[in-house]
C-alpha cells in the first residue's frame, strides 16, 4: 500500500539530503544534453542546478570541449517542395539521442494542423527559422529543436507578396575565448534578427532621373523591440528574378546571411551595418563544372560551396575571400562502399549524384543523394579522405521519389542549447 503523499517542501528536503547539491551537479554534469534536459522535470531543486546555474552550464560546456563530444554531434533535415519539411536522418555520429524522430519539428502548430506543410529556411547559433507554405500571409516560426521552444513572430507589412527570400541571424549563447574551454562567457540576453526582402513596387523619384523607378522593399525585425522596420532601396528590375532563384535555404555566418543564387553569385546581407538595405555580392569559383552550385553552408567557421556533374563532385572552401578548391572526386571511379552489398542493391543511376552540404565541422566529409534506377533517393555520407561512401539515409522501397526541388540542411548541436526568450510587448 502506498504511503501518504508528500509535500512538494519536504520532497525537496529529501532530495537535498539524499543528493547532495554538489555531487548532484557531479552526477549532472556527466549524462547527455538531451538527458539533462529531461532531469529538469524531476523537481524544482534538480531544475535550479541546471537551468538558473551560470556555473553549471560552463562547466557543462567546458566539459564537453575536454572529451571532445559535441564536435561530431549534429542531424541533417531535408525538404522537398511538395512535402514540406521533415527529418531524414538519425543524427550522425551522435550519442545525444537513439531515436531521430526525437528531434522532429512537429511541435511546431502549423505542422500540427496541417501536416507536413512548412518550410525551413535554415539556422543561426543553434535556433531554426521556419515558415508556412502555401499560405498568405506567410508565418514564421524560430523554435529550438532540442529543448523545444518555439515562438511564432508578428506578421510582416509584405507578409501576402509570393516572392521573397528571408534569413536569420542569432547572437550566440555562449563565447569560448580559447581552445581548452579555460575562458567561457554566457550571454545574459540572446538577441536575433530576421531579415526579409524581395516585394518589388515602382515608386516615383526613385530612378535615377528622379522618375518612376522600381524600389525593393527590406523588413528587419529585432528581438529587442518585436517589431518590423522597412527599408527601401532602389533595384534593377532585371536582376529581380534571378535573385528570386536558388536554394531557398540561407547560411549565417559571422553576423551576415547568405544566400545562394542560380547562378555565378552569392548574396550577402549585414543586418548589423549601417545601411541595413545594403545588399552585397559574392563570385562564385570560376573555374568549376558547367553544372549549378547547390550545395552551400557553413563548415568549421568557414564557408563551403559545391557542385555535382554525373558523379564528378567539387567542393570550395572560401579562404580570405577566394574560393580554393578542397575536394575533386569521380563517384564511379575513385570512390569505395562501405559495404560491397550495398551498391549492387542501390542499382545507383551514374548521373544522379547531387551534392547537398559539408559535415558542419568536419572539412573531409560530405553529404549526397544518389537516385538508383527505379528514382528512389539514397542520401549517401562521403568521407573525401578515405575516399568512401556509406548509406546514411533513404527509401529503398519506393516511397521516396526522386525530386529536383530537395535541400539538406545540417543541423549542429550546439554545446550547450540557445534559450528562446519571450518576445517584449510591441
Amino acid at each position: 500500500m502506498a504511503g501518504p503523499a508528500l509535500s512538494s517542501s519536504k520532497a525537496l528536503c529529501i532530495n537535498e539530503l539524499l543528493v547532495p547539491h554538489h555531487l548532484l551537479e557531479e552526477v549532472l554534469v556527466r549524462i547527455p544534453l538531451r538527458d539533462v534536459f529531461r532531469c529538469m522535470s524531476v523537481c524544482k531543486l534538480w531544475l535550479a542546478c541546471i537551468q538558473d546555474s551560470p556555473y553549471f552550464i560552463t562547466r557543462f560546456i567546458r566539459r564537453r570541449i575536454e572529451t571532445e563530444e559535441a564536435y561530431s554531434q549534429h542531424l541533417l533535415y531535408k525538404q522537398c517542395l511538395s512535402t514540406g519539411f521533415h527529418l531524414v536522418a538519425t543524427p550522425i555520429y551522435c550519442n545525444v539521442v537513439d531515436d531521430g524522430s526525437d528531434l522532429s519539428l512537429n511541435f511546431l502548430p502549423l505542422l500540427a494542423e496541417e501536416g507536413d506543410n512548412g518550410w525551413l529556411r535554415g539556422s543561426s547559433n543553434g535556433l531554426l527559422l521556419c515558415s508556412s507554405f502555401g499560405r498568405r500571409p506567410c508565418i514564421y516560426y524560430i523554435c529550438n529543436p532540442l529543448t523545444k521552444q518555439w515562438l511564432t513572430l508578428p506578421p510582416s507589412p509584405y507578409g501576402h507578396q509570393d516572392r521573397f527570400r528571408v534569413g536569420l541571424v542569432c547572437e550566440p549563447f555562449y563565447h569560448v575565448k580559447d581552445e581548452a574551454g579555460n575562458l567561457i562567457s554566457l550571454n545574459d540576453k540572446v538577441g536575433y534578427k530576421v531579415v526579409r526582402w524581395g516585394c518589388i513596387t515602382a515608386e516615383y523619384g526613385a530612378d535615377i532621373d528622379g522618375d518612376y523607378g522600381d524600389v525593393i522593399h527590406f523588413e528587419i525585425f529585432s528581438s529587442d523591440t518585436a517589431c518590423w522596420t522597412t527599408y527601401k532601396s532602389r533595384f534593377r528590375e532585371r536582376d529581380f528574378p534571378k535573385a528570386m532563384s536558388g536554394s531557398p535555404i540561407f547560411v549565417s555566418h559571422d553576423r551576415m546571411i547568405y544566400w545562394l543564387l542560380e547562378g555565378s553569385e552569392i548574396l550577402v546581407f549585414n543586418p548589423y551595418s549601417e545601411e541595413p538595405f545594403h545588399l552585397s555580392r559574392l563570385a562564385l569559383p570560376s573555374n568549376a563544372l558547367l553544372a549549378p552550385f547547390k550545395g552551400f553552408n557553413e563548415c568549421q567557421g568557414s564557408l563551403w560551396v559545391g557542385q555535382s556533374l554525373g558523379a564528378q563532385v567539387r567542393v570550395y572552401m572560401l579562404v580570405d575571400g577566394e574560393w580554393c578548391l578542397r575536394h575533386d572526386v569521380n563517384f564511379l571511379a575513385e570512390m569505395h562502399w562501405s559495404s560491397s552489398s550495398v551498391k549492387d542493391v542501390l542499382r545507383l543511376r551514374p548521373d544522379m549524384f547531387n551534392f547537398h552540404a559539408m559535415h558542419p565541422s568536419d572539412p573531409t566529409v560530405g553529404y549526397l543523394s544518389a537516385s538508383n534506377r527505379d528514382s528512389n533517393i539514397i542520401f549517401l555520407e562521403c568521407d573525401f579522405a578515405g575516399r568512401t561512401l556509406k548509406v546514411v539515409a533513404g527509401d529503398l522501397d519506393g516511397n521516396e521519389q526522386c525530386d529536383n526541388l530537395l535541400y539538406v540542411l545540417p543541423f549542429s548541436f550546439p554545446l550547450w542549447p540557445t534559450p528562446l526568450p519571450a518576445l517584449p510587448i510591441a
